[in-house]
């Protein structure tokens, strides 16, 4: 059994060195420190035994209809993908009430991360909004659009 609970700065550190092979980079830790500090939610994935399997959050101002998301991902979480993805999808529809387009980022070369994203319906899009103040390099854009 798992449980969601509300996201904290230390647990930026904690997924950081739990990363998924594709996500480790030596950046990590300070980039997944900025996009929390950015959020107006962030949320943990916790399992019975206190390890840190997810963390993610959703970047937007209250009265925006769009906004971005973004998840980091341990190692250990792929094991358990059924209850994963099921888990994702109902976190995804809580967090993101109200927002009418979604941006996403995915890191370029990591195919799991753009299947899951695609599995979601996000694309590729050319015309995401502007997040390079939160956003590095080496990241591609994505778009899921909800019907308004």
């Amino acid at each position: 059994m798992t449980r969601i609970v509300e996201g904290r700065s230390y647990h930026c550190g904690a997924i950081a060195r739990r990363l998924r092979a594709g996500q480790r980079t030596p950046e990590a830790h300070r980039h997944l420190r900025m996009m929390f500090a950015s959020s107006r939610e962030c949320r943990a994935w916790i399992d019975d035994d206190g390890e840190l399997l997810a963390l993610g959050g959703v970047i937007a101002t209250l009265a925006s209809s769009r906004g971005a998301i973004w998840l980091a991902v341990s190692e250990e979480a792929t094991k358990r993908r059924v209850a994963f993805v099921r888990e994702a999808w109902r976190q995804l529809g809580i967090c993101t009430a109200g927002l009418n387009e979604i941006d996403a980022v995915v890191l370029h070369g990591d195919g799991a991360a753009l299947r899951f994203a695609r599995k979601f319906g996000f694309e590729p899009n050319t015309e995401a909004a502007d997040y390079d103040s939160i956003v590095a390099d080496g990241f591609t854009p994505m778009l899921l659009r909800r019907g308004a």
